[in-house]
Formats: C-alpha cells, sequence, structure tokens
C-alpha cells in the first residue's frame, strides 16, 4: 500500500541500494527501483483509476505474488534482521 514504505523496509531489511524514485503529481510513487544483491526489483503505489478502480495491492489481493530469493553467508543474521525491520 505504501510504495516509499517498502523500499524504506528493504533498504533496512535486505541492504537494498535505492536507484530511482519517481513521484507523480500528487506524491504516489509511479516506479522506483531498488537493487538487492545486484538484483533490481520495481515497484510502484497502487493506482486504482487505471485498473476499471481496483486496488491491486497485496492486501487488496489476499496476498502477494511476489517471492524475493536471496543468496546470503549468514541466513540467521539476515532472517534476524528481516525480523528487526518489521517482517
Amino acid at each position: 500500500d505504501d510504495a516509499a514504505a517498502a523500499i524504506d523496509f528493504y533498504v533496512r531489511a535486505f541492504d537494498a541500494v535505492e536507484l530511482a524514485r519517481i513521484p507523480g503529481p500528487d506524491g504516489r510513487l509511479i516506479h522506483a527501483a531498488v537493487q538487492i544483491n545486484g538484483s533490481m526489483v520495481m515497484l510502484n503505489d497502487d493506482f486504482p483509476e487505471m485498473c476499471n478502480d481496483q486496488s491491486m495491492t497485496p492486501k487488496s489481493l489476499g496476498g502477494t505474488p511476489v517471492t524475493i530469493h536471496l543468496t546470503v553467508t549468514d541466513v540467521d543474521a539476515k532472517f534476524q534482521r528481516a525480523l528487526d525491520a518489521g517482517a
């Protein structure tokens, strides 16, 4: 529901590097990109007015189709860091 908050979470939890953030006139993010372990993740805010007034957020869809797989050297430490960041 909040792309900016998601970016902040990815930075705290996974050491993501923000590559781009393009806000629209109303402040919602039209496009954003972060890099996690060398891979790009792109995201945006919800725009129900572009989808027949239907929200397309994970909450409105009953879950998310997104899975992020990370290769890390210390799984327990990364897992704890994600929990500490709010996962």
